[in-house]
């Protein structure tokens, strides 16, 4: 019986007292996001070591790459990256020394038609602003005014590329190099090729032109041309060289040293 006053004199001294509000409740510390996740290192293969299935191509003096893959060709581009160096006369922005790929089409096309696709490709000129000129007010132009030159029509400008005229032949350069050429009326038992210097040129009308001469290594670093170059080649005359093996030894008969006729030729940018 005491025990229940007890309890109920308690309950009555605490009626009307504040009630304790709980602590707030107190955020934990900021978790960091997590990193992002890095594919791994093996999808990543470097390009311009000298893989097999990798071609360089100077064309217009810039060096590309082209990787030839199961279906397609990736064509990439030499580049080079400006960054800030220090100089004896201050900070510069230089360009590195090591260039790097820069990937700029995928051809689906074999790799001799990429290699074209890039040589025919023409860089978009760069549109200037017109400066702000005063409009002339228009004269009355008198009857015995000259009458401005025509200009060609298409068919006399594709007969001109291709050789009718200044050149025997013209167009734009695809290829050049060391090739195997056949060998007409061949005896039995001898080579059937023979090795020759040639140059690929593309005409106007989408034929080829297989111009050949050892005449045209010179012809070519005397004109400075590239791949890609529109240029019209010219055989000019015949000059005696010595002859010489493919070791460099001159040939020799009876004593005295063999001359073949060398054609000298022309090429000039057009």
């Amino acid at each position: 019986m005491l025990n229940f006053f007890s309890r109920a004199f308690d309950a009555f001294c605490d009626y009307g007292q504040p009630v304790r509000a709980a602590p707030p409740h107190q955020p934990g510390p900021k978790q960091p996001p997590p990193a992002p996740i890095r594919p791994p290192e093996e999808d990543f293969v470097a390009v311009g070591q000298g893989a097999a299935n990798e071609t360089f191509v100077t064309i217009r003096d810039v060096m590309h790459l082209f990787v030839q893959e199961a279906d397609y060709v990736v064509h990439f581009e030499q580049e080079f990256d400006v960054v800030v160096s220090d100089t004896p006369v201050g900070k510069k922005l230089l360009p590195e020394l090591c260039p790097r790929w820069h990937e700029k089409q995928v051809h689906h096309c074999s790799l001799k038609e990429a290699i074209l696709n890039v040589i025919r490709r023409k860089d978009p000129p760069a549109v200037q602003p017109k400066p702000d000129v005063a409009v002339p007010k228009p004269q009355r132009v008198p009857e015995t005014a000259a009458v401005a030159k025509a200009e060609p029509s298409p068919t006399s400008k594709a007969a001109a590329e291709e050789g009718d005229g200044r050149y025997d032949y013209a167009g734009l350069i695809t290829a050049w190099g060391e090739e195997k050429f056949p060998r007409r009326n061949a005896a039995e038992g001898t080579e059937k090729f023979y090795t020759s210097f040639a140059i690929r040129l593309e005409t106007s009308s989408g034929k080829e032109k297989i111009v050949q001469g050892e005449g045209l290594k010179d012809a070519i670093t005397q004109c400075g041309c590239a791949l890609g170059d529109r240029v019209g080649v010219k055989r000019l005359r015949k000059e005696k060289v010595q002859a010489f093996d493919r070791h460099g030894t001159a040939r020799m008969k009876d004593g005295q040293p063999v001359y073949f006729d060398k054609w000298i030729w022309s090429i000039k940018h057009i």
